[in-house]
Order: structure tokens, then C-alpha cells, then sequence
């Protein structure tokens, strides 16, 4: 906590390394630009920090102009904002700048990659985050290599760095000059299962990311369906049409009629909320179904 932070810099005696001179307390700092939408009170928005909410939020729409297939990919290119402290090298820290953001959704249960064959012998400059403890230097890796031993968590990762890393050599960078470098389990973000920051060396500032591939898994979709209430989820057809028995509560309607009368529906809606394992076990052992006070 940002006490628990001060009270360590207090005790330890930590000062400024550059005047010597005292620090301030630690403060919590907020990175987005808060701005009130609108003429009413209370209507508070923050400009965006990054492009990807709009792709999850347009998901959907995408998937059905796709006609539900999967894997898909959106990209955007627009202007964000982000609160910086100090603003400050040149092009690289600013407060307002136009960034590039491409998602791309597929089933994380298949291992396919579109267009994955024809960059399986490209080889990249990698940097896993074990051996950077370890002081050592980036290795070089075929896409191949890349998967077969699970430095990537998925094909599509080591695909899109291959894409990555001709985009940079396509624009003036040498391949000498980039690598991709994992960040570690406290580096990458909340929302990321994995994530290889791509680094280009600058003659002014030395090594500079210019680019993130994070594997993000469901987390924006699932929050996004949990505090929407919208589906968002796929519907992947199986290659060849399969029948599975499912057990399932069935109530005679007209039984229940005669029997319960006015409480007819109360008595249903309580059946069918039994799970059928459960009804199944009352039946065989008492011949009937005892649910709440019907």
C-alpha cells in the first residue's frame, strides 16, 4: 500500500538518487484522463487508454458479419490518451498519440493457426523471462521451436510475432536491432496469460518496446458478459453431427393440473429445478419427487 511504501522509504532513509534530497509521501496517481460527458453532474467518461475495448465490445457484431466463424481478427487504428507524469523523450512518453491495436479470437482448444505453415522456419530473437534473471542474452528460435517446446502459449502467438518482426524490418529496422523479450508473472498485465514485448535499439534512448503480444485469453469477454449480461460467447459447430442423451425433468402438465391445482405452477417450476440426478435417485427409492412444500 502506498503507506506500507512510505514507511519503507522512511525507515531505510531512501532519498532522491540524483539532489539527495527528501521524498515525498507515495500517492496513488491515476494514468487516465477523467473528463464529465456532457452538461450533467455525475456523468464522468475517460478517454481511452488503448483500442481494444471497442474490438471486444464490437465482437459480436463482427462474429455474425463472419457468419460465426472462427478465428477472426479485427484491427484499428486511433488516437488515446494517457495521463503521464512526465511526459518526456521525445516520441515515446507522450500524453496524446495514435497507436496501431489488433485482436485476434480463435478457439483456444485448437492448436490451428491460419497461414501458420508458411512462417514455421522464420527465425526470431526471443528473450525468455527465466533466462533474462539469469542475465543471459536473447536466443534465436524458428516459429517451429517457438511451439513444439512451449515457449509460446499458443501457434497464433509465435505467428503474429513472425508478422510482427517483418513489419520492423519492413520499415528500416534490422533484425539484428529487435527481439522479443517475455515479461514475467509481476510485469505483465492482470488480464494477460502470457506476454513477449517486441524491443527495437534506438541510437538515442537504447532499447525501446514498440510493440505487445499478450495472450489474453476469455478475461475481456468474460467481463464484459458478466457485467452486460450480453452472450458473447462462439458457437463451434462439431465436424460431424453427434447425438448425446442428456438427462432432463419433464413434468406432465396435466397430472400436475389435477393434483395441485392452484399450485400447479409452483409445483412445476420446482420440479424442473431439481437436477435430474437428483430426481432420478427420489424416483427409484421413494417413487415420487418431494420438492419444498409440494
Amino acid at each position: 500500500s502506498p503507506e506500507e511504501l512510505t514507511r519503507k522509504i522512511r525507515e531505510n532513509n531512501i532519498r532522491c538518487p540524483i539532489c539527495g534530497g527528501e521524498l515525498s509521501e507515495v500517492t496513488t496517481f491515476n494514468l487516465l484522463f477523467k473528463t464529465q460527458i456532457g452538461p450533467y453532474e455525475g456523468s464522468v467518461g475517460y478517454v481511452r487508454p488503448e483500442l481494444a475495448q471497442g474490438m471486444f465490445l464490437g465482437f459480436k457484431r463482427v462474429l455474425e458479419t463472419m457468419r460465426g466463424r472462427m478465428p477472426l481478427g479485427i484491427a484499428q487504428v486511433g488516437r488515446v490518451g494517457r495521463n503521464e507524469i512526465s511526459p518526456r523523450q521525445g516520441m515515446i512518453r507522450l500524453r496524446d498519440f495514435t497507436i496501431m491495436e489488433m485482436e485476434f479470437f480463435f478457439d483456444p482448444q485448437s492448436k490451428e493457426c491460419p497461414n501458420l505453415d508458411k512462417v514455421m522456419d522464420r527465425r526470431l530473437r526471443v528473450r525468455q523471462y527465466k533466462v533474462r534473471l539469469e542475465g543471459g542474452e536473447p536466443q534465436e528460435f524458428t516459429v517451429r521451436e517457438l511451439i513444439e517446446k512451449g515457449i509460446v502459449a499458443h501457434p497464433c502467438m509465435a505467428y503474429w510475432m513472425a508478422v510482427g518482426l517483418d513489419l520492423v524490418k519492413y520499415i528500416g529496422v534490422p533484425e539484428d536491432e529487435t527481439f522479443f523479450e517475455e515479461k514475467g508473472p509481476k510485469e505483465k498485465a492482470h488480464y494477460a496469460t502470457q506476454v513477449f514485448d517486441q524491443m527495437v535499439k534506438t541510437s538515442r534512448w537504447g532499447w525501446v518496446e514498440v510493440a505487445g503480444y499478450a495472450y489474453r485469453g476469455d478475461y475481456d469477454l468474460g467481463r464484459h458478459i458478466k457485467y452486460s449480461g450480453q452472450d458473447l460467447s462462439v458457437f463451434e459447430p462439431y465436424k460431424e453431427p453427434r447425438v448425446e442423451k442428456v438427462k432432463k425433468v419433464i413434468v406432465d402438465l396435466a397430472y400436475a393440473g389435477r393434483t395441485f391445482r392452484s399450485k400447479a405452477s409452483e409445483a412445476v417450476r420446482l420440479a424442473e429445478s431439481v437436477p435430474p440426478e437428483e430426481a432420478e435417485r427420489q424416483l427409484k427409492e421413494r417413487g415420487k419427487l418431494v420438492v419444498g412444500r409440494v
